[in-house]
């Protein structure tokens, strides 16, 4: 009997404290910060996912400049390339042709100075 009578008074305890439990100040002020922590929880995910899209944002912007930059690149190179060979032309005829005959004719008057 005395097994029972003890078993008995345990599970009333804790069926009391069960009850009591939600009543305690203690609990509510818990509950309400649980509540502000949900909000501001809430708050930084949605600020993560902000950022999480600008970055992404910028990093297609990143990329693509590194494909223009890439494209300016070959293309100056190119021009490059294009230039020394038109500049050599150039040197390569200036030294085969003579150079131009002077005018025939009368030579101007050298002015005179006062």
């Amino acid at each position: 009997m005395n097994r029972t009578k003890a078993f008995a008074l345990t599970t009333l305890a804790c069926f009391t404290m069960a009850f009591t439990l939600p009543g305690c100040p203690d609990f509510e002020a818990m509950n309400q910060k649980m509540a502000d922590l949900e909000k501001k929880t809430n708050e930084s995910n949605k600020q993560v996912k902000e950022v999480s899209e600008q970055l992404r944002v910028l990093t297609d912007e990143h990329n693509t400049m590194k494909q223009l930059v890439s494209q300016i690149s070959t293309t100056v190179l190119e021009q490059k390339d294009a230039v020394e060979k038109l500049d050599a032309a150039v040197k390569s005829s200036s030294r085969r042709s003579p150079p131009p005959p002077a005018p025939k004719g009368k030579a101007p008057a050298p002015k005179k100075r006062r």
